[in-house]
């Protein structure tokens, strides 16, 4: 459901990873009270919900504040590239990354993302499944594995693969997104990160003329990533507050789970 100022989306890859009925709310511009209201008679229907505060808007914050189950999970950073197509005719491709979309299942890439991923506002969520918030993303790839719209990148050398980059086009606004992007740990620091972006923009322009910008999302306690991005060369576009809510759940656990952190605390 798409209004001028927020939009409601039901989460069904969510839904059916973690069992619960879970939603998204993105508010994209400041809201009302009015607004406010449309937005709970949404999501008290959930179980789970996430909600998007596109640029930390205060007043947004002000209206999540209230809401009891809702807290903080995520700051996120948004960022972008302009792709250059001036130079479209002195490229060349580097015979070690393959591009790939409905790719077959890769078990190379599942360990990596195994042992990647240290930043995620699902480990910061102590009422998700640790189990299945620690599997998330090796689900996440093996879900974009034989799909005509998740695309692959991935960096072989000596029939091994040391990184990979995961994304789909948004052709409508004339994007590419990344939605994840890692290397092999005993292989990072040696600029494969950089390699496969080069490799990436060079395709999207080659071989999707019509996309003009590249985007990807990053925590903003994961430093090592945001100086990355700005490494090679891209811009914040905006900043999202991203808040979780439990409807239910939480009123009735929320003891447990205090008690639980503060038993961890202890240790």
């Amino acid at each position: 459901m798409l209004q001028n100022k927020f939009e409601f989306k039901i989460l069904e890859w969510d839904t059916n990873y973690f069992g619960i009925k879970s939603a998204r709310v993105t508010l994209k511009e400041e809201i009302n009270r009015n607004d406010w209201i449309k937005i709970r008679n949404f999501i008290v229907e959930n179980d789970f919900v996430v909600i998007d505060n596109i640029n930390n808007n205060p007043t947004n914050n002000l209206f999540i504040s209230n809401l009891l189950g809702a807290f903080l999970t995520d700051i996120n950073f948004q960022f972008e590239k302009k792709l250059n197509k001036e130079l479209n005719k002195f490229y060349n491709f580097d015979e070690k990354i393959v591009i790939k979309n409905n790719l077959e299942y890769k078990k190379d890439i599942v360990d990596i993302s195994r042992k990647s991923y240290k930043f995620s506002r699902f480990f910061n969520d102590p009422f998700l499944n640790k189990e299945k918030a620690k599997n998330i993303y090796c689900h996440w790839v093996e879900s974009s594995f034989l799909k005509d719209d998740k695309y692959f990148l991935y960096y072989l050398e000596n029939n091994e693969i040391l990184g990979y980059i995961l994304f789909k086009l948004d052709e409508l606004n004339k994007k590419a997104i990344i939605e994840l992007i890692s290397v092999k740990v005993n292989h990072i620091g040696m600029n494969i990160g950089t390699k496969m972006i080069n490799e990436l923009e060079k395709y999207l322009i080659t071989h999707h003329k019509y996309i003009d910008i590249l985007q990807v999302g990053t925590q903003s306690n994961n430093t090592k990533a945001i100086n990355f991005y700005v490494k090679n060369g891209f811009k914040v576009k905006e900043l999202r507050s991203v808040y979780h809510y439990w409807p239910n759940f939480i009123l009735n656990n929320i003891e447990r789970v205090v008690n639980d952190e503060v038993a961890i605390t202890n240790k």
